[in-house]
């Protein structure tokens, strides 16, 4: 047979034609192509490759394919590539995916970028990956993108995140998840993080999760609010925090409400806070109670209210106290009221005070008795005056025994009006002492 170079309109042989550096290609048929050698595709120039005609190309085979090496492979034209069919890819090498150029990856369609097994996927350089399409990404199979490295992942553009399916993007491993870059992440659309499993919502990291928009916090599920981990809610800004539905807030566990850092505690709105369980409020600590104002106590109920622990009511700045409404000081049990502090107890106004009910204002101690002013010792009720044990009135002092109105010292019992030392006594007023009935003043023990 020949053996003669082919020039336009080339000859067909049956046996490999003889081929140099010097040979010109363009000419070849398919058949030709067919018939070279794996040394011979290996010892061609990159001019002689890309003077291959797209028909001509179609004669390779797979195993051919891959005796053009790097270099032969990096040669193509963006056409030539276009026209390599799906079993001829399959050919390509990890080190010859690895070889390709920006332009080359650009002129693969989408059915051939899908048609890229995992293995040749993850060989792409970072560059050229971040040039494909939004049409190719689209395309990419949920293995294809499993096989992605973390560098890969992160070099991915914002237009490539944005063109990727829900399906796609559940497809992610925890490790690709992390490797995300904050500000593709951030331009996800809501039904994108709504895709995101427990798991991959889990896998965010503290800066990812400082970085979502509020719509896209408002669009994670509510099953995957509770698996935040300790991190993410303390990542949480005051925006973020206030995204959140009450739904997506109750699910969060209760230690994670207590890991909310401070500005997104103080900036829950009132439908949130009523929507915190009683785990999640005694999960508050003190600085977080400290953050919060009147009006967020007060938006609470008052059972809710009526759940703080002492520790924390003892917390509750003193301006916050003379701001609660009547209901929530009469919700306070009796340890919660033992353990207001002086500055809370002077800040009571006389309604609230009024409203502290009888057996917890007979749990106060001396210095919670001696903290309050003689107008707040006057605005208790008769009742409160009555209900009071023992001790209670030994607590005074002879100021806030001479600032008791006549119907406070009328309601004293004669079992309590006994235990007033004779200094106590000695400060009535003549107008207290008038007020007292024949039998108050028949009980008083002599030394008094």
């Amino acid at each position: 047979m020949s053996t003669v170079s082919p020039v336009s309109g080339g000859t067909s042989y049956a046996t490999p034609p003889a081929v140099t550096t010097t040979t010109d290609l363009s000419g070849f048929t398919s058949d030709d192509i067919r018939l070279l050698t794996a040394k011979q595709i290996g010892a061609l120039t990159s001019g002689q490759v890309a003077a291959i005609s797209t028909s001509a190309l179609a004669g390779f085979t797979s195993k051919q394919i891959q005796a053009l090496q790097t270099k032969g492979a990096a040669a193509l034209t963006s056409d030539q590539v276009q026209a390599l069919s799906t079993a001829q890819l399959a050919g390509f090498s990890r080190q010859q995916i690895a070889a390709l150029r920006s332009d080359q990856a650009d002129a693969l369609s989408a059915a051939q970028v899908s048609s890229l097994s995992a293995a040749q996927i993850s060989a792409l350089s970072v560059g050229v990956l971040s040039t494909l399409g939004s049409d190719q990404v689209s395309q990419l199979t949920t293995t294809q993108l499993q096989a992605l490295s973390k560098t890969q992942v992160a070099g991915l553009t914002t237009a490539q995140f944005a063109a990727l399916g829900t399906n796609q993007l559940s497809a992610f491993k925890v490790a690709q998840i992390k490797a995300i870059e904050t500000d593709d992440l951030r331009a996800l659309a809501s039904d994108q993080i709504a895709s995101l499993s427990r798991t991959q919502v889990a896998a965010l990291t503290y800066s990812q999760v400082a970085a979502l928009q509020t719509d896209q916090v408002a669009a994670i599920e509510v099953a995957d609010v509770s698996g935040f981990t300790t991190a993410q809610a303390a990542a949480l800004s005051s925006d973020q925090a206030r995204a959140l539905s009450s739904e997506q807030l109750a699910a969060l566990a209760p230690t994670r409400v207590g890991a909310l850092n401070t500005a997104a505690v103080a900036a829950l709105t009132s439908d949130q806070l009523r929507a915190l369980s009683r785990d999640q409020l005694v999960a508050l600590k003190n600085p977080q109670i400290v953050a919060l104002s009147s009006d967020a106590f007060n938006a609470l109920s008052d059972e809710q209210f009526a759940l703080l622990s002492a520790k924390q009511v003892a917390a509750i700045e003193s301006a916050d106290i003379s701001a609660l409404a009547a209901g929530k000081i009469a919700a306070l049990s009796t340890a919660q009221i033992a353990a207001l502090g002086s500055a809370q107890l002077r800040a009571l106004d006389s309604v609230q005070l009024a409203a502290i009910e009888t057996q917890d204002l007979a749990a106060l101690k001396r210095g919670q008795w001696e903290a309050l002013t003689t107008d707040q010792l006057q605005s208790l009720t008769t009742d409160q005056i009555s209900s009071l044990k023992r001790a209670s009135l030994t607590y005074l002092s002879t100021a806030g025994v001479s600032a008791l109105t006549t119907d406070q010292i009328a309601s004293i019992s004669t079992a309590r009006l006994q235990d007033l030392s004779p200094v106590q006594v000695s400060a009535l007023t003549s107008t207290q002492l008038n007020a007292l009935s024949t039998e108050q003043i028949a009980s008083l023990r002599t030394d008094q």
